[in-house]
């Protein structure tokens, strides 16, 4: 199969569509045994993140190349094959789903950033991760697992301890980050 048809329809920036209609009418267009995936992470517009736009959710279908074991003149290799990869994204309302997007979860941006290489984004996933959690057990980020503490106060005084450790180990990943930062430009 050749990469030329799947990017040929799709392009370079995903493919918005609101109904079944709308995707078997996409999905028409391609060939026939173009493998399609789900995205395991939902997507966000960057400059979402920082504006104060209004958000809305959406559909998309995106041309992506995966490496998928393929039977090649009766031997199995490793071959980069076009696919579909379907997925969800927030994007700001009235613009339409940008060509590149971010995980909206600090762990799927960690995962995305190890392989990527990028140790900056990696440092700032995993504190963002180890703030919200302890959000969530402080009751500061999400209150559900907090509320359902109040009535064991020495669950409520470990918890917001915990909290509190998270935090600090948080801080000390991005103290971490300067020195790491500082090593590697001396």
């Amino acid at each position: 199969m050749s990469a030329v048809p799947v990017h040929a329809v799709l392009g370079e920036e995903p493919v918005e569509f609101a109904s079944a209609g709308e995707l078997a009418a996409l999905m028409a267009r391609l060939p026939a045994d173009t493998p399609v995936i789900v995205s395991h992470a939902v997507r966000a517009d960057p400059d979402l993140a920082d504006g104060d736009d209004e958000e809305r959710v959406t559909a998309a279908a995106s041309a992506v190349t995966l490496p998928q074991m393929v039977r090649v003149a009766g031997e199995v290799e490793q071959r980069p094959v076009p696919t579909v990869e379907l997925g969800a994204f927030y994007v700001v309302r009235d613009r339409s789903v940008p060509a590149v997007t971010v995980p909206v979860s600090p762990y799927e941006q960690a995962v995305e950033a190890i392989s990527a290489g990028n140790d900056e984004a990696l440092f700032a996933a995993l504190r963002e991760l180890l703030e919200f959690v302890a959000g969530c057990l402080d009751g500061q980020t999400d209150a559900s697992l907090y509320e359902q503490l109040a009535g064991d106060s020495d669950l409520v005084s470990q918890a917001e301890m915990d909290a509190v450790l998270l935090r600090h180990a948080a801080q000390r990943l991005a103290a971490l980050r300067v020195r790491i930062d500082a090593y590697l430009a001396g």
